[in-house]
C-alpha cells in the first residue's frame, strides 16, 4: 500500500493544500469583486444625494453604511460553510491517518511507523473540529483561523525537523522549505484575525496554503 513516500502520499495533502486554498481564494476573489461594486454604487447613490438635497454621505441604496472586506470576508462566519468545512477537514485527515497507519501495517514496519506523518494530518482535524464547533457557536469568532495558524505553526516545527533528518540535501531543503512557508502561512492568518481589514494577509494566508501544494 505503501505511505508518504510514495506518489499517492504525497497527492493525498498536496490535494488538500490546493483544493482548500484554491476554494478560498476564489470565494475571496468574488467577495471583493462584489465589495467593488457595492462601493461603486453607494457612491453613486452619495453623487445624488449631493445633488438632490444638497449634502451627501457615503451610504448604501439600502440606507446603511457600505460594507467593509472585513464585514463579509470568507469565511464570512457563516456556520453552514464553517460546518461543512470543518466536517471535509475531520473527514479527509481521518482518511489521511488512516492510510498512513494501514501503509506501515501492511508494509510490516508497524501502524505508528509514520507518526509524524499522522501528526501533519492531526494538525488540521484540529482545525476542522474547531470550525465545526464555530458552526455551531460553541467557540468565539475566528477560533478557526486562530487554530489554522496554529496549525501551520506545528507544520512548520514538524517539516523542519523533518527536512533536517534528511541525508539528501536537495530533499532535506525542500522539507525545511516547506517548514518556512507554513510558518509564513501562520504569520499571516493570525495576522488577518489581529487585523481583520486587511485584504493583503488575508489572501495571502489561503495563497500560501496553495503554495504548500
Amino acid at each position: 500500500m505503501g505511505g508518504s513516500g510514495t506518489f499517492l502520499g504525497h497527492a493525498l495533502p498536496a490535494s488538500f493544500f490546493l483544493g482548500f486554498g484554491c476554494f478560498f481564494l476564489g470565494l475571496t476573489f468574488k467577495r471583493c469583486r462584489e465589495l467593488v461594486r457595492a462601493s461603486s454604487s453607494s457612491n453613486c447613490n452619495a453623487g445624488a444625494n449631493a445633488s438632490g438635497s444638497g449634502t451627501g454621505t457615503n451610504t448604501s441604496s439600502s440606507g446603511g453604511t457600505p460594507k467593509l472586506f472585513c464585514d463579509v470576508h470568507i469565511p464570512e462566519r457563516s456556520p453552514v460553510l464553517l460546518g461543512r468545512t470543518g466536517a471535509t477537514l475531520m473527514a479527509g485527515t481521518t482518511l489521511g491517518m488512516f492510510y498512513e497507519a494501514m501503509g506501515g501495517y501492511l508494509d510490516g514496519i508497524g501502524l505508528l511507523h509514520q507518526l509524524a506523518h499522522v501528526a501533519l494530518y492531526l494538525c488540521f482535524f484540529f482545525v476542522g473540529a474547531v470550525a465545526f464547533l464555530e458552526s455551531r457557536h460553541s467557540v468565539p469568532p475566528d477560533s478557526s483561523r486562530v487554530a489554522l495558524s496554529f496549525a501551520f505553526f506545528l507544520q512548520y516545527i514538524l517539516w523542519n525537523e523533518h527536512g533536517l533528518m534528511k541525508e539528501d540535501r536537495s530533499d532535506a531543503r525542500v522539507h525545511i522549505l516547506q517548514g518556512q512557508i507554513n510558518l509564513a502561512a501562520s504569520l499571516a492568518f493570525v495576522y488577518s484575525v489581529y487585523n481583520p481589514r486587511s485584504v493583503l494577509a488575508y489572501v495571502s494566508g489561503w495563497a500560501l496554503m496553495t503554495l504548500n501544494a
